[in-house]
């Protein structure tokens, strides 16, 4: 049980960290319905900002853009979406995921045409970090954008790493024909992640944005990922279930058969005076030592599994799982339930098969061979 929660747990943090970490909790844009990746621009203006920044759950506001473009290297073309951020970008996720190079450096007042890549695309153009390609992007009139790729990015998750390459939010603005306070939309980044308050987060923020802009949370974005983390839940509870049943079955088996063996330790306890409740008590408390000397050993087991698969990953899953190792999450508190739960299931279910003490005659009991 203890390997199962700390798998499911490790899997579900794990991809809800890669999920928000790029395209943050909460994103704010100037359309509610687009089905394009290009943003319909709004002017980013400090009235806007401390609205949001209001609430006590938000903790930082960085601006976005996304236009499509053609990525061109050496002959290959590859359809990308060019995510456009700036210098106040939180970086946290992309330090972790980043396999080769640095991150885009910007300065101030200039438009910085470096760009970080997936390594999926690198790998399908035959680009290294410090080459240069060339950016086309479809409209009237054509434009083409000459960048150099300094940083190769893993996220392991398709639906980003097939798609999307960051570069400076000026290529875009510039592109795009947009002003300078003009931008694509709003990241918000959250003091305390929980999927169980994320859509309430989500309303207040929408409620409070002017008619023309519309906020959606990262359920409303990847629902087929979040719809499967989901279904996780349900397994694990399954599997729980199945587990303490096959523990009270085995429990059950072996204190019949230990009452069986002490028929005639017990017609001579009985013979001197014990009652049904003191023969009933003293085999479920030697059954619950061993429900405890069981678990001892299985904590042993299962946190020293756990703790090596957390620091050196032996098993390793296929990319399509969004991860390549099995992730683990070590939650004192979940183990500790965990024990607990079984211990007192365990041991009051011990109560059914101890009341056979009680149906022992004590004659034939003494006659018991």
């Amino acid at each position: 049980m203890i390997v199962t929660v700390a798998v499911v747990v490790g899997f579900k943090s794990e991809i809800e960290q890669k999920i928000t970490g790029f395209s943050a909790p909460i994103q704010i844009t100037g359309e509610f319905l687009n089905t394009s990746f290009e943003n319909k621009p709004f002017e980013d203006n400090e009235l806007t900002r401390e609205s949001i920044k209001a609430f006590p759950f938000v903790e930082h506001l960085q601006p976005f853009a996304l236009k499509p473009a053609i990525l061109k290297a050496n002959e290959d073309f590859e359809g990308v979406v060019l995510k456009g951020i700036d210098s106040s970008y939180r970086v946290d996720f992309f330090s972790k995921c980043m396999v080769k190079g640095r991150f885009i450096h910007f300065t101030p007042g200039e438009q910085s045409r470096e760009v970080v890549v997936s390594a999926q695309i690198a790998n399908k153009l035959n680009l290294d970090t410090g080459m240069q390609a060339m950016l086309w992007f479809v409209q009237d009139p054509p434009v083409i954008k000459k960048i150099k790729v300094v940083g190769i990015y893993q996220t392991d998750i398709e639906e980003i790493d097939n798609y999307f390459i960051l570069a400076d939010i000026d290529i875009v603005k510039q592109v795009s024909g947009w002003n300078d306070k003009q931008i694509g939309g709003y990241e918000v980044l959250l003091r305390n992640f929980d999927l169980a308050t994320l859509p309430d987060q989500n309303n207040d923020i929408r409620f409070s944005l002017d008619v023309d802009m519309n906020s959606m949370s990262v359920l409303n974005r990847y629902p087929q990922i979040f719809d499967w983390l989901g279904l996780l839940n349900k397994n694990v509870q399954i599997i729980i279930i199945l587990m303490t049943v096959v523990a009270i079955i085995n429990m059950i088996t072996a204190l019949l058969i230990m009452i069986l063996e002490r028929t005639q330790m017990i017609g001579i306890l009985k013979s001197m005076g014990f009652t049904n409740g003191g023969l009933m008590r003293i085999f479920v408390y030697n059954a619950a030592f061993f429900i405890g000397y069981g678990l001892l050993i299985g904590n042993v087991l299962g946190i020293g599994l756990v703790w090596l698969q957390g620091n050196y990953h032996f098993f390793s899953l296929s990319a399509e799982y969004y991860v390549t190792y099995v992730p683990v999450r070590f939650n004192l508190w979940y183990f500790l339930l965990i024990d607990i739960g079984t211990l007192l299931v365990c041991t009051a279910a011990m109560f059914l098969p101890a009341l056979l003490t009680s149906k022992i005659v004590p004659v034939k009991a003494l006659r018991f061979n």
